[in-house]
């Protein structure tokens, strides 16, 4: 059961990092800010599992899978996007949290926003080019 396991990392990551008592007077708000990194490595196993998977069926098909290439693109594509856009909605919450003020962070925090930004465009770019070529 995939949502049991995932709930059990989420309960045991917030009580070994020890932050509950914290995380309590804060709401939902701030338990989202410290869990952020802990989605990451989830989707990492995620895709991790994926390429296993993808490397298992090919060695079944004694390396002769025409299909793999585009099944790697396609779940490197997914996968990347995700991320990309989970770290895009966790700056975007950390502003909302902290609000927006001119210092350093914010500085720091627009400088990530824009390069997650323009990987996102990178990654689809090359999906439209993908989708050019393979026609």
């Amino acid at each position: 059961n995939q949502s049991g396991s995932l709930s059990m990392l989420v309960w045991v990551s917030v009580q070994v990092f020890g932050c509950w008592e914290q995380c309590q007077p804060g709401g939902l708000g701030v338990m989202f800010l410290l869990l952020f990194e802990c989605a990451l490595i989830v989707l990492d196993g995620l895709q991790t599992t994926v390429r296993y998977c993808l490397h298992v069926i090919n060695q079944q098909r004694d390396g002769q899978w025409e299909q793999r290439a585009l099944y790697t693109f396609y779940s490197e594509l997914v996968f990347d996007l995700v991320h990309h856009c989970l770290s895009l909605s966790h700056f975007l919450h950390v502003w909302l949290v902290h609000g927006l003020s001119f210092t350093l962070t914010d500085a720091l925090l627009f400088l990530h926003t824009r390069a997650v930004l323009n990987n996102i465009r990178l990654k689809l770019t090359s999906f439209r080019t993908f989708l050019t070529m393979d026609r």
